[in-house]
């Protein structure tokens, strides 16, 4: 007869659920603006009767979130059939926008009524939606008594005031489809954060009773809350199943096992046992902001320079992320076939149902670039930990790359262009540290158009090229590609300084251009040509040069920071035209230069006395002559090292 009444009651419980999820509300996407959403029709989603909330409850619990709008779906229990209950409020905390709606709706069939609440948001900030209790039974309560705090819903308004719901429900289900989903996806029992979570099914008519074990000792642990998950139906359907969640949090970090008993009086099954039990082994880390269950294994990806957590995209259930394998060696020569599981998320849980605790297990991280392009996995780098409980941390440390950074040097510059370019050319000593970095064209194939995709990157977004140096070329002989390598030489010896300030004069006739396969530069700075003399060397011209493999040479006998100690402009200078009789040097071209000269007169070898000069070229490139440019006098005459 049990069974009978047992078949009878899921029947009427089947029954039950099929006009509720066969008549789930309608979603109309209604575009209200903050301004205009009072006087705006409701949308349909928004119960408007008394099966309109049981269905918004049996769909998405107490809260929902759409058009702008928060709708909170309250009952109240034990009320008069057919008469709608008294003395629920909705307090807002603070109060940034407007109830649309405040409604009761009852049913002569069932014992409990629905408040409905509508709200408006209306500014950007964080709130929260008090459900308040005004009601006292008596007059003498009244007087006394304070407004009862029933619950507190949670949401947070961004600027464009789209809301988010920031308490433990934005998670935790409070409706019985809810439940049903969250139990396919988790399990009866599961972690969340810090949360350890029951789900737990009572048919009455079996005698059920859950409750916690007696053994549970709370010592890292503590009970926090229960959420009702029972389906919302009319009283001729009382006899369905009550879906509740038993919720515990972690208070402490350590190792601890809670465990829920379910009893009943008798079981459809007489093989099944009366008594069932839902056990949770639990490691509480992070001062008791992670909880991990028996099985689970934590990934964490962690950028390898900085030691901080690797940014992920979102991604939803049916994207792949990139790829964690977990494999064990059996001990006879042969490995388990690997499991293959998606990383989605940073850091991500990942529930194994068949860890031993017998065995070892390896893992290891694949298509890593799929996810993040920019990075690629450090396998040597990996740290597996196994707790006590047989739960795994695993950190896998990621190498962030650069896109056309060929060289491996961690950054993208004219170094990964020529050794690109010497690869395409086929250079026996040319090797590239990471060919998908220079497959900008995205086409798996390395090739002059990749080559020319990294010039025009190289042009766009190289920072050293905003304050470029001037790069006089009246031959047209100076390519690109040399601009840019002797801007990045130039930014390395001399940091911190503007390098407009820097011109490279090229000169086909340098001196020095029997010593190097490239083109030679003469270098000023503000317009003056730096030279040293005396001890400094025995080429006296600073130039810049490329030598055979294409690497700019710089030589800058006077440091730039000299400069500062000398005035490039006093008022006593004389000007150009009086600085030297052109009469007597018909020959000559002139140009301000600094020059150091040995004072010989100084008691310690290498001190130099800075002095502005005049630098007279000898037209025929054979010799200079150097005048003083505050006295007109002739300090030295040079002639050109020619080798």
């Amino acid at each position: 007869m049990k069974l009978k009444k047992l078949t009878a009651a899921v029947i009427a419980a089947m029954t039950a659920i099929t006009p509720f999820s066969s008549n789930l509300p309608v979603f109309t996407p209604v575009k209200v603006s903050a301004e205009d959403t009072a006087a705006a029709e409701l949308p349909d989603w928004i119960p408007t009767d008394f099966d309109s909330a049981v269905n918004f409850r049996n769909s998405y619990g107490a809260t929902h979130i759409d058009n702008g709008l928060i709708c909170v779906v309250y009952p109240k229990r034990n009320t008069s059939r057919g008469e709608a209950g008294t003395g629920y409020s909705m307090n807002i905390t603070p109060d940034a926008g407007e109830i649309l709606k405040h409604d009761i709706f009852s049913s002569e069939y069932s014992a409990t009524c629905f408040y409905v609440f509508v709200y408006q948001p209306k500014k950007q900030g964080d709130i929260e939606l008090q459900i308040i209790d005004n009601h006292a039974e008596s007059a003498r309560e009244r007087k006394t008594a304070e407004p009862t705090l029933l619950d507190t819903y949670s949401f947070s308004v961004d600027d464009d005031l789209s809301i988010t719901e920031t308490d433990i429900y934005s998670w935790l289900p409070d409706c019985s489809q809810e439940f049903s989903d969250y139990v396919i996806d988790n399990g009866e029992v599961s972690a969340h954060d810090n949360y350890v979570v029951f789900c737990t099914v009572t048919i009455e008519q079996l005698g059920d009773r859950w409750e916690p074990d007696s053994s549970n000792k709370y010592e890292n642990f503590k009970y926090l809350l229960t959420s009702d998950c029972t389906m919302e139906v009319r009283d001729m359907y009382c006899d369905g199943s009550i879906d509740k969640i038993y919720v515990c949090q972690a208070v402490k970090d350590g190792y601890e096992k809670l465990s829920w008993v379910r009893t009943s009086s008798a079981r459809p099954d007489p093989q099944e046992p009366t008594q069932y039990t839902l056990t949770a082994d639990c490691v509480s880390l992070d001062d008791a902001k992670t909880v991990l269950l028996s099985g689970d294994a934590r990934v964490t990806l962690t950028d390898h320079d900085t030691g901080e957590p690797v940014v992920c995209p979102q991604l939803s259930e049916s994207e792949y992320g990139c790829w964690l394998f977990r494999e064990c060696d059996l001990g006879d020569g042969n490995v388990e076939n690997p499991a293959i599981t998606n990383v989605r998320s940073n850091p991500c849980i990942i529930s194994y149902k068949d860890l031993s605790e017998e065995r070892e297990y390896s893992f290891h991280l694949e298509d890593v670039n799929r996810v993040l392009s920019n990075y690629t996995s450090l396998p040597e780098e990996t740290s597996i930990t196994r707790y006590d409980n047989n739960s795994y941390d695993l950190e896998f440390r990621l190498k962030k790359t650069v896109s056309g950074d060929v060289n491996g040097d961690g950054k993208f510059s004219i170094a990964d262009l020529v050794v690109f370019k010497r690869w395409l050319l086929g250079a026996a000593d040319a090797e590239l540290a990471d060919w998908k970095a220079a497959n900008l064209c995205s086409d798996g194939v390395l090739d002059t158009f990749d080559l020319c995709r990294m010039r025009q990157l190289l042009a766009e977004n190289y920072p050293e090229l905003k304050n470029a140096p001037v790069i006089r070329d009246d031959y047209g002989k100076v390519t690109d590609e040399q601009r840019i390598t002797l801007t990045d030489a130039l930014s390395k010896m001399y940091p911190g300084f503007d390098l407009s300030d820097f011109t490279f004069e090229y000169s086909p006739d340098h001196p020095l251009s029997n010593h190097f396969a490239g083109p030679c530069f003469y270098v000023y700075y503000k317009g003056i040509l730096a030279h040293g003399y005396g001890d400094l060397s025995l080429i006296d011209n600073v130039y810049a040069a490329f030598d055979y493999k294409g690497n700019p040479t710089i030589e800058l006998l006077i440091d730039p920071k000299k400069y500062k100690d000398i005035d490039l402009d006093p008022e006593n200078m004389l000007p150009e035209e009086e600085a030297y009789n052109r009469d007597y040097y018909p020959d000559y071209d002139i140009s301000k230069i600094i020059f150091f000269a040995i004072d010989d007169s100084s008691s310690r070898l290498g001190q130099y006395l800075p002095r502005l000069a005049y630098m007279l070229k000898d037209k025929n490139q054979t010799h200079e002559r150097i005048i003083d440019a505050v006295t007109g006098k002739e300090i030295e005459l040079i002639s050109y090292f020619v080798p």
